[in-house]
This record gives structure tokens, C-alpha cells and sequence, in this order.
């Protein structure tokens, strides 16, 4: 598996993961359980409470998973720049 596959994969998982803690967040009604951004209540970790967790957990992993698919993006450009191929599945 080429490191532009793994890095894909990776970032596949990620934001799957992203979108079923979002599903999370809109169930359990954690969204404003932390209403600043992107400190909770001032803070980095957020408070010991379930909705607090919940959202921040979900922030952390757009977070992650945004940062993932710019890593995809310049790898696509700097690994295989001259593969026109590629870079037409964008």
C-alpha cells in the first residue's frame, strides 16, 4: 500500500469518525456543551461532564480530519505532480 493510500485511508476513518460523533453531538444535545470555541468555558480539556466531552471529542476530530485531507491534497501535488491522472480525480 503506496503512503498516499495509507494517508487516504487515514483520513477516510477520520472523517467518518467525525461524522458519526456528529451524530452523537445532535442526539445526546451536547452542542452547546461547550459555547466558546475553541476553548471550552476557557479551557483546552474540557469540563468532566458527558456534554462537554461529547462536543469537544467531535471538534478534535474535524479538527484531525481536516488536517488529514490537507495533507492528502499536498501530497497529491508534491508526490504526483506529473501524474495527470491523479490529479484529475480531484
Amino acid at each position: 500500500m503506496s503512503r498516499l493510500a495509507k494517508l487516504s485511508l487515514v483520513t477516510t476513518v477520520l472523517t467518518f469518525l467525525a461524522v458519526t460523533a456528529g451524530g452523537l453531538v445532535r442526539a445526546t444535545d451536547s452542542g452547546l456543551g461547550c459555547p466558546g470555541w475553541p476553548k471550552c468555558y476557557g479551557r483546552w480539556i474540557p469540563p468532566a461532564n458527558a456534554h462537554s466531552i461529547i462536543e469537544m471529542s467531535h471538534r478534535y476530530l474535524v479538527f484531525f480530519s481536516i488536517y488529514a485531507a490537507v495533507a492528502v491534497l499536498v501530497a497529491v501535488l508534491v508526490w504526483h505532480r506529473r501524474d495527470r491522472f491523479t490529479l484529475g480525480l480531484g
